[in-house]
């Protein structure tokens, strides 16, 4: 029989080549023959660590320390198990003692710092990963969660920094060129983004989470259908993967495929019904999809999982403001405000929704926000345009006309206008849709569904029309939706500038292919409604194609006094950036272009729309509704005069002025800003080769 020394030494010989069962054996007999032999217990301790036993390899770890308390190879494992079993602050003790004995110890620097990750101690977590940096530089694990820390604290240079030399030095990793891609997508690289997600797919495993964040970058870059396609794959490799579904969904609902969307995200809320974030998304959808009941469910439900969300609060707020109940949308974004009070779009919901009085406190909190000198511009820039609301509303015009002016010189930095380029796709419509070209095709249809196109400027009156239009029984307004220009796209139209030597190779069956285009891509609102009214105020560039794609179609062209017009598009910020209004001269030699454009349409379409004068509409009301209902071939309904009390979404920048009766207090508003208008009104006779100038009869 061995002695029990030679049982040790077999013992470790087998636990040395994984045969773990062997050495356990052999360790128990001599646990058997010396109960305090802490070769035994220690190696048992570590053969129970391998199969997750932690609890037993503690108390035997425990035996072991009180024989040799300051041996650095038993309190290595010692703190691990404790970690392991969740006692954080005992673990702590025990790794920092041993760290005092051996500050070279890898194992311990990254149980230190995942005892700190717990305890929400970042700068220490980092302090403990960077000391193990320093002793293996090329260490994947320290690497990786160094990285996951700086990105947690929002050092995304120092992140991407440390993962750039890891691949420089060290072969191709799948992990660390994930985490450089969520680096760049904080950073909203979207090209470098998509580039490092693309190089992590190619390294192989498991893909669905590479998938989705694929997917997000394609889609920030406006690229939807391979988004589409990508989350789909995501979904198809983990069927039961929630953010995939609502990724799937944002995208379908940007497509304006409202069923899809609506099953996508359906399915993420059935995955994770308590997820908070999931049916924001869904309230999203519906509101989007101008369901604003369903909207409102969804972002309530929401709010009872988490009442203190910030976002959600203002999600019911401004849902509430579209649906017209501007008081009650007050509350919530007043809530919204005080959760997080530096997010400045929530203020800026607020503002547009609230009436500043003299010495309220809410002027203040505006005011406080305006002297923050670390703004970045695109905030600073909504502080401005908030602030100048404010002015206005107190009647200080010429200071609100100021901060406006200083809004758009933040935007003006980021998205220049092109004058060269406006004007040259501006000729080039003209020089194309001449008469000849037009009378070249003559298409004839019978459509049971009747297009309604409202255009013209953004701020002369189209949002009033469409909700005039909209409320009769027979008409389905579907406000300010793409389809046309995306089928123009989609049909390399407009890529091609829609210049006379590509139309000129159009011939009947593509101007109805286009129209047939339209009309399926339109049944995704409603299917219910013989009229359907797109509201989109830039189609007045399109007109040419219009009639030619849709000979049925009725077309409201929407007009007002060109100041008027200019200045209010200049009051507003547009979620959807115009590039052109940022600058008042640049704004006025763009309307030049609009009014040229114009002039050519009812020349080379005579009779194939009506002209709206929005002063008209609000001063002979009683007249021009009737006339207006005429034009679109229907009946007239006292729903179109009452149109004000009508619950559909409005979700325009007009949303408060349709809630309202018709007012005239917006004629001739221009007058109210004197001097500072100089350079738009000069811009209206400025000498400009191939545009004409405008007479604004300013008397």
């Amino acid at each position: 029989m061995p002695t029990l020394n030679e049982k040790l030494k077999i013992a470790f010989t087998r636990f040395q080549t994984a045969d773990f069962k062997a050495a356990r054996s052999l360790y128990e007999d001599t646990l058997m023959q010396d109960p305090q032999n802490p070769e035994a217990l220690f190696y048992l301790a570590l053969i129970e660590i391998q199969q997750d036993h932690f609890g037993q390899a503690l108390q035997r770890l425990l035996q072991v320390s009180q024989i040799y308390p300051d041996k650095i190879e038993i309190l290595e494992p010692l703190g691990a198990c404790l970690l392991q079993l969740n006692r954080i602050q005992e673990a702590e003790i025990v790794l920092e003692k041993a760290l005092l004995i051996n500050p070279n110890s890898i194992a311990v620097l990254k149980n230190l710092a995942y005892c700190n990750a717990i305890l929400q101690r970042p700068e220490k977590t980092i302090q403990f990963l960077e000391q193990a940096k320093i002793l293996e530089p090329a260490n994947l694990e320290v690497n990786t969660r160094l990285a996951q820390a700086y990105k947690s604290v929002g050092e995304i240079g120092k992140c991407r920094a440390l993962i750039e030399e890891f691949l420089k030095e060290n072969k191709p990793n799948k992990e660390m060129y994930f985490l450089l891609g969520l680096c760049y997508q904080v950073q909203q690289k979207w090209l470098l983004a998509r580039e490092t997600y693309l190089q992590a797919k190619q390294l192989g495993g498991d893909q669905s989470e590479i998938l989705n964040n694929l997917g997000i970058a394609e889609h920030k870059l406006g690229n939807l259908v391979p988004a589409q396609k990508i989350f789909e794959e995501a979904i198809s490799l983990r069927a039961n993967f929630p953010q995939a579904h609502v990724n799937l969904g944002m995208v379908l609902a940007d497509l304006a495929d409202w069923l899809p969307a609506e099953k996508a995200l359906l399915k993420a809320h059935g995955l994770e019904p308590e997820n908070s974030d999931t049916l924001n998304s869904l309230g999203t959808l519906y509101h989007r999809w101008g369901k604003l009941d369903n909207a409102l469910k969804s972002f309530q439900k929401a709010e009872e999982i988490n009442c203190d969300c910030a976002y959600t609060k203002m999600n019911i707020g401004l849902n509430l403001h579209h649906m017209g109940r501007l008081e009650e949308s007050l509350k919530f974004y007043s809530e919204a405000c005080k959760l997080d009070p530096e997010d400045i779009e929530y203020l800026r919901n607020f503002a547009l929704a609230f009436h500043y009085t003299p010495g309220c406190e809410e002027f203040k909190v505006l005011q406080s926000h305006y002297t923050k000198p670390d703004l970045p511009p695109s905030d600073r820039a909504k502080v401005c345009f908030s602030f100048g609301k404010a002015h206005e509303d107190l009647k200080d015009y010429e200071r609100a006309f100021e901060y406006f002016i200083e809004g758009h010189s933040y935007l003006k930095k980021e998205i220049p206008f092109d004058f060269a380029a406006e004007m040259n796709f501006f000729k080039s419509l003209i020089d194309t849709f001449n008469t000849d070209f037009l009378k070249s095709v003559s298409i004839s249809r019978n459509s049971a569904r009747i297009p309604i196109f409202i255009l013209g400027m953004p701020r002369s009156g189209t949002t009033l029309t469409e909700q005039i239009i909209s409320s009769h029984p027979r008409v389905f307004g579907a406000g300010e939706i793409q389809d046309l220009r995306t089928i123009l796209i989609n049909e390399k139209l407009l890529s091609q500038g829609l210049n006379r030597n590509f139309m000129n190779g159009l011939n009947l069956q593509d101007w109805t292919h286009l129209g047939n285009a339209y009309l399926e891509s339109i049944k995704r609102y409603d299917q219910e409604h013989p009229y359907l009214v797109n509201k989109m105020p830039a189609n007045f560039m399109f007109l040419g194609c219009i009639t030619l794609m849709l000979p049925e179609a009725i077309i409201i062209h929407c007009q007002r006094n060109p100041l008027d017009t200019c200045i209010s598009i200049f009051k507003h910020y547009f979620q959807a950036h115009h590039s052109y209004q940022h600058d008042l001269r640049e704004l006025g030699l763009y309307y030049r272009m609009y009014h040229q454009l114009m002039n050519q349409w009812r020349e080379v379409l005579a009779g194939k729309f009506l002209d709206l004068q929005y002063e008209n509409m609000v001063t002979r009301t009683d007249e021009w509704i009737p006339r207006l209902l005429e034009y679109c071939g229907l009946d007239f309904h006292p729903d179109c005069l009452n149109f004000h009390q009508s619950e559909r979404a409005v979700k325009t920048a007009s949303t408060n002025q349709v809630r309202k009766p018709i007012y005239q207090s917006s004629i001739r508003n221009w007058e109210r800003y004197g001097s500072v208008l100089d350079p738009l009104i000069n811009s209206f006779t400025e000498p400009i080769e191939g545009l004409k100038p405008i007479d604004l009869n300013l008397d």
